[in-house]
């Protein structure tokens, strides 16, 4: 990136650079400016769209050294999340496995104060954000494979989520049952960082090994005989 304006160095002079990534997003994004610098930005998740800012303040040198480049190292402003099933059934041949309504409810819009680097948490809007691929929204593990994932990660806003999902196992294609998780008066909730990466792992598998025996042998009843 080159910046299309030129400006110069005055020795002695206080300088304050923002730089922001993805800043102006139709529909997810919006920076607003006050004076010629930014000063909030709106964002809306839409689970792909990043967003990263950094400010940086600097005194022009009056050693007639060269005040070199201004070089910005941007920060994550978002959360990442991948979701990932494993097969604790491989052997079970013809059963696989699909994991489906997975929903985080939590932080769906906010806004982001250039001027003081934080989140303004009391613009937080609480919603509600489905994950998965295709339509609908799903992770299939088919049969014998050990794990799969979502294709793409997810992007959230920081803060603490509740997370919901259903498990589906299926018999050669047939679903046998459909069980949601958490349990009712359960809760899965989990809080996510600024800049960090998550992976959630849920694990499927089967029911025990059906398995026979023959507890008791029959026995024939004492020979007759029969005259003819």
């Amino acid at each position: 990136w080159t910046c299309p304006v030129q400006q110069y160095w005055i020795p002695g002079a206080n300088y304050k650079f923002v730089g922001i990534v993805d800043g102006e997003v139709a529909g997810v994004t919006e920076t607003n400016v006050e004076s010629g610098m930014p000063t909030t930005v709106e964002y809306t998740a839409d689970g792909t769209t990043d967003l990263l800012v950094q400010t940086i303040e600097k005194t022009a040198k009056t050693d007639g050294t060269s005040n070199g480049l201004v070089a910005f190292q941007f920060a994550h402003l978002l959360s990442k999340v991948n979701f990932t099933v494993n097969n604790g059934s491989t052997g079970a041949e013809g059963y696989s496995f699909v994991v489906k309504n997975i929903k985080f409810k939590g932080n769906t819009a906010g806004v982001y104060d250039v001027e003081n680097s934080e989140w303004l948490t009391e613009e937080f809007t609480a919603g509600e954000t489905a994950v998965g691929d295709g339509d609908p929204k799903e992770i299939v593990v088919a049969s014998g494979v050990l794990s799969n994932e979502l294709t793409t990660e997810v992007l959230f806003l920081p803060g603490t989520y509740t997370i919901s999902f259903t498990v589906d196992i299926l018999c050669n294609g047939a679903v046998i049952t459909s069980t949601k998780y958490p349990a009712d008066g359960d809760t899965y909730s989990y809080t996510l960082d600024a800049a960090k990466a998550y992976n959630f792992n849920v694990n499927v598998k089967v029911g025990e090994l059906i398995q026979f025996t023959v507890t008791e042998q029959p026995e024939w009843a004492s020979d007759e005989t029969v005259n003819l």
